[in-house]
């Protein structure tokens, strides 16, 4: 016969715990706008935004907007990186680059550093493309008739948004 000593069979063997993840930064985040909702607000995020479904106001991301194919932006789109296959409605402000997918409409204004136009994509309206493009978050201050120059007489896009 043998003999079980108790105490060994409660006592808790510590072991490291490991730390399983890959890498320091904190997991990546979106915004997601579904295809069945509608925002009539202004929307700004420091992380991605995703829309499939209908925005009426000044869309605004730190780092990158995708229009899907039923997403629908009635205002302004300001962002380092759009990716556009739904419709715009307003000014697309990029200081990195801009796709316009096969299904893009756009209606508006457009300040971008790059941009890349698919076959098929439907644009009405005024281009500020280029690396010297002055691009920056929209504002609302311009000169007493209304227009928006630099001092060479070339139309610029606002740098900042101005309170009244």
């Amino acid at each position: 016969m043998s003999t079980v000593r108790i105490h060994t069979m409660f006592k808790r063997k510590k072991t490291p715990v490991k730390n399983t993840k890959t890498s320091s930064s904190p997991s990546p985040s979106i915004t997601i706008i579904t295809k069945t909702t509608k925002m009539n607000a202004d929307l700004h995020s420091e992380d991605d935004i995703r829309i499939a479904g209908t925005v009426e106001g000044e869309v605004e991301s730190k780092k990158k907007v995708i229009l899907s194919q039923s997403g629908n932006i009635k205002g302004t789109l300001v962002a380092p990186v759009a990716d556009v296959s739904g419709t715009i409605n307003g000014d697309i402000y990029t200081n990195d680059k801009l796709t316009l997918r096969p299904t893009a409409v756009v209606h508006g204004k457009i300040f971008a550093k790059k941009i890349a136009i698919e076959d098929g994509a439907q644009l009405s309206g005024a281009f500020n493309v280029g690396p010297d493009t002055e691009v920056g978050k929209l504002n609302r201050n311009t000169s007493a008739n209304g227009s928006n120059k630099s001092s060479k007489g070339k139309e610029k896009a606002p740098l900042e948004k101005k309170e009244d």
